[in-house]
C-alpha cells in the first residue's frame, strides 16, 4: 500500500513521544493526524480524550487506518495521587478499543516496562506481568483494556530520551541543565535503565503501522527497548564526558523515592524480531553527543 494512503492518528502528539512518532509519520509520507489537548498547536487537532463524545466524533469523522495512542499520565509519582491520571491511563485506552474496532482501525497502545517487578529479567513479552506501583498498574490495566479489542497491539517502551521542546519533558533535560551549570548532582546508581530514544520508537511504531496496513495487523503484545544497560549514574556520567562538566555526581546505592521501582526490567525484543520489525537501537553516547552538538 502507498504510504500516502495510510492514514494515522497520534494522540499525544504535542508530548514527547507523540511529537517524535508524529514527526516520523510525515517524513515517511503517511497522512498524519495529531491529537492534543493543552498543548494543541501548529496543526494539532484540539481534542480531549477524556470527553468520550468529541473522542468518538473526531475518530468517526478522520477514519483513520491506525491510531497510535501516545497519551498517558507517565509520571509514578503523579499516578499515586491523581484519579484523572486512572481515567487517562485505563478509561481512555477502552474507548480508542472500543473506536478503533467500531470504524475497522488498527490500535497500537504505548505502554512501559513498569508492568514488570524487575525481580527476573530478561522479560517475554508472554511473561507475567507484576507491577510494583500505581502507574505500573495503571498501565497494565490500560493494555487489558486495548486488548479487548482482538486486533489491537500493545508496544512496551523502557525509559526514553529524545528532542524536547521544554526540559520538564524527559528527566535528561534537567540532568544536562545541572550538568552545564557545574551543579553537583545524586543519580541514582541501583536500578538498572536500558534507555531508548524517541527517534528509535517512532520509527518502530511506525514500521508496525505500515507493516499492518499491507500485511496484516500485529495484534498482540510486543517490546522494544535499547539492550544497552546504563543506570542513572552512568549516564550521568556520559553527559558529563561528553559536556565536559564540573558537577561532582555522587551515586546513590539505595532508593530515596517515595514510589517503590522495579531495579532491574529489561525487556526482550523478540516478538518483534519475529514479527520483522527492525529493532536496531542509537547507542546512548552517540545519540546524546550528537544532539549536544547541535544546541
Amino acid at each position: 500500500m502507498d504510504s500516502s494512503n495510510i492514514k494515522v492518528v497520534v494522540t499525544g502528539a504535542s508530548g514527547f513521544l507523540g511529537r517524535a512518532v508524529l514527526s516520523e509519520a510525515q517524513r515517511r509520507g503517511l497522512h498524519a493526524v495529531g491529537m492534543a489537548h493543552t498543548r494543541a498547536s501548529g496543526g494539532l487537532a484540539q481534542v480531549d480524550l477524556l470527553d468520550a463524545q468529541a473522542t468518538g466524533d473526531f475518530i468517526a469523522r478522520e477514519a483513520p487506518q491506525c491510531i497510535i495512542h501516545c497519551a498517558a499520565e507517565k509520571r509514578p509519582a503523579a499516578v499515586e495521587h491523581s484519579t484523572q491520571a486512572h481515567r487517562l491511563n485505563v478509561e481512555v485506552p477502552a474507548l480508542l478499543a472500543r473506536l478503533a474496532q467500531t470504524h475497522n482501525a488498527y490500535l497500537i497502545y504505548v505502554s512501559t516496562e513498569y508492568v514488570f517487578d524487575g525481580t527476573s529479567p530478561p522479560y517475554e513479552a508472554h511473561d507475567a506481568p507484576n507491577p510494583l506501583n500505581k502507574y505500573g498498574l495503571s498501565k497494565l490495566q490500560g493494555e487489558h483494556a486495548a486488548l479487548a479489542n482482538a486486533g489491537a497491539a500493545v508496544l512496551r517502551l523502557p525509559l526514553l530520551y529524545g528532542r524536547t521542546v521544554d526540559p520538564a519533558e524527559s528527566q535528561f533535560g534537567a540532568l544536562v541543565q545541572k550538568l552545564c551549570s557545574g551543579a553537583r548532582l545524586e543519580a541514582n546508581a541501583w536500578q538498572k535503565r536500558y534507555p531508548t530514544s524517541t527517534e528509535d520508537v517512532a520509527r518502530v511504531l511506525i514500521d508496525m503501522s505500515m507493516s499492518a496496513a499491507s500485511a496484516g495487523w500485529l495484534s498482540g503484545i510486543y517490546q522494544f527497548a535499547s539492550q544497552e544497560m546504563l543506570t542513572q549514574y552512568t549516564m550521568c556520567e556520559a553527559l558529563k564526558d561528553i559536556l565536559g562538566s564540573a558537577s561532582e555526581i555522587v551515586p546513590l546505592t539505595h532508593s530515596v523515592d517515595s514510589v517503590v521501582r522495579p531495579e532491574d526490567t529489561r525487556m526482550s525484543v523478540r516478538a518483534l524480531e519475529e514479527a520483522g520489525i527492525n529493532v536496531q537501537c542509537t547507542p546512548f553516547r552517540q545519540w546524546w553527543t550528537t544532539h549536544l552538538q547541535t544546541l
